[in-house]
């Protein structure tokens, strides 16, 4: 049995100092949304050059969070790896609402670290350093829940040549989206962008600024759609609902 001394010890911890980075480790979709009898496929992805052991953990404040399971619990992720995995719902008897839950991603990442001992007979000992990291990801248990029970609404205000889009979750059920901001002069399309939003009880509003310089002064027409995410799973929305029609002068 090797024992580390204390060249061995200073040459780790200065390993240490430089190297405690989380893991790259992603969920896509950051967000998904499911209902009872139903299975969601979803992916998580590593960038790391080190093997990463993952276990996936399910909570909420709700006592029918725990009707969402995970498949498989536990994954082992090479250096640059993506790895399907699924949550299911088994078909019981939720009460009408949207309870949100939480999928914890609690991992490992093992780093070797090379280090010289001040013997001629061993030349290097090779140390494993284990790094625990934790993420956190939103699932949206949903149940019995219909279209109008998610609703999103836009206010659009023009300050010096410059666009404030707030967007504002006014329904029961979060939004978890993108909305289009399209504007026209006359008939044509002169400006369109889109973006990703989230919107719950925590954060249920957000703005976002869009410069106008280059537009010449006139009148416009400005549109804002909006609709769920393809990819969360079950959606409300299956299509992209007008949120906000009207007019804007620039000068």
């Amino acid at each position: 049995m090797r024992v580390l001394n204390r060249r061995n010890l200073a040459l780790i911890a200065s390993f240490l100092s430089f190297n405690l980075v989380q893991a790259s480790i992603a969920v896509s979709p950051s967000v998904i949304a499911i209902a009872p009898g139903e299975k969601i496929t979803f992916q998580v992805s590593s960038d790391e050059r080190d093997p990463i052991l993952v276990r996936l953990i399910i909570s909420g404040n709700s006592t029918y969070c725990q009707y969402i399971k995970p498949v498989p619990r536990i994954i082992y992720l090479p250096p640059n790896y993506k790895q399907k995995v699924y949550i299911y719902v088994p078909p019981v008897k939720i009460p009408k609402g949207e309870y949100v839950c939480k999928m914890a991603l609690t991992y490992k990442t093992i780093k070797f670290v090379p280090t010289q001992t001040l013997t001629l007979k061993n030349n290097q000992i090779v140390a494993g350093v284990v790094f625990n990291f934790y993420n956190v990801y939103p699932i949206l248990l949903r149940s019995q829940l219909s279209a109008e029970d998610l609703e999103v609404k836009a206010n659009v205000e023009l300050k010096n040549k410059t666009l404030i889009v707030s967007i504002k979750k006014t329904g029961y059920a979060d939004f978890a989206g993108y909305f289009d901001l399209i504007i026209y002069k006359g008939d044509k399309r002169v400006k369109f962008y889109t973006q990703d939003v989230n919107l719950g009880n925590k954060k249920p509003e957000k703005s976002f600024q869009y410069p106008l310089d280059d537009l010449p002064p006139g009148k416009y027409r400005v549109v804002v759609l909006a609709n769920e995410r393809f990819e969360i799973g079950h959606r409300l929305w299956t299509k992209a609902r007008k949120i906000y029609e009207g007019f804007i002068e620039l000068k």
